[in-house]
């Protein structure tokens, strides 16, 4: 279960026992849905990518229809 509020985000299974999950911009809140203990996950500039670039997350919001401002005063996102 994630929690999202005006948040690009990014998700891969790498195999049936992990995942991998980028808070690409803004927060993320993860958990189970029975538990009540959940991760609080905020953008850090100091984490590196794997699996995608902004660019990808760019297209992909374009797909959506979606503007991305990453928190920066870039206004030229999607």
């Amino acid at each position: 279960m994630a929690g999202v509020r005006g948040t690009a985000f990014y998700i891969k299974v790498e195999d049936p026992d992990n995942s991998y999950v980028c808070t690409c911009n803004g927060t993320l809140t993860q958990g189970k849905p029975d538990r009540k203990a959940k991760i609080r996950v905020t953008t850090s500039s100091r984490s590196g990518l794997l699996y995608h670039d902004n660019a990808l997350i760019y297209q992909l919001a374009a797909k959506a229809g979606t503007r991305l401002v990453w928190g920066s005063g870039d206004e030229n996102g999607y």
